[in-house]
């Protein structure tokens, strides 16, 4: 009932236009997803209550949220027991759910510095998470499971800020391949 509430806020959060009415509804986003996340510990509730925090701190709303420290160590743990059950007993939603977590993680990441004249390239930090939604998806994934983790990316898409163009170019990379 949590994560349902959580979905219907975040699919108002979409139509809203920008402004009061949208960060309420982010706001009530991640609060659901939040207390979905506290009754059942699971990579879905917990990487939508993130995204909506993300969404709601770009705009100025200090999201209720766990201090930063924990949700990484909380993260970490998700990522490793997902790892863990995934190779065990591999399924779709599972390899999805990874891919959800580590994009979750690159996106609450502080922005890289810019590169210094001359200096080399590193690899571009959305390269992993590509890969893992490609892994998700050679699994055997049907359109309506493909069109789930599309649409959350679509979602992510249109309401990240527009000034951070590393990550919406990440986003835009994973949305071409989704397609």
């Amino acid at each position: 009932r949590l994560n349902l509430l959580g979905s219907a806020y975040k699919r108002l959060a979409l139509i809203e236009d920008e402004g009061p009415r949208r960060m309420e509804a982010l706001v009530n986003m991640a609060q659901h997803y939040r207390l979905a996340y506290e009754r059942r510990h699971d990579a879905y509730a917990f990487t939508n209550w993130l995204a909506g925090a993300l969404l709601t701190a770009q705009r100025g709303e200090s999201p209720a949220a766990a201090d930063p420290l924990a949700m990484q160590r909380e993260l970490d743990s998700l990522l490793r027991e997902l790892a863990q059950r995934n190779e065990a007993d591999p399924n779709f939603w599972d390899s999805a759910s990874l891919a959800d977590l580590q994009l979750i993680k690159l996106l609450s990441q502080p922005a890289a510095p810019a590169r210094k004249r001359g200096e080399a390239a590193s690899p571009a930090p959305g390269v992993a998470v590509l890969l893992a939604y490609r892994n998700a998806i050679a699994r055997g994934a049907s359109p309506r499971e493909v069109s789930s983790v599309a649409e959350h990316i679509d979602f992510l898409l249109a309401l990240w800020a527009p000034d951070d163009k590393a990550n919406r170019r990440i986003l835009e990379q994973i949305q071409e391949n989704l397609s």
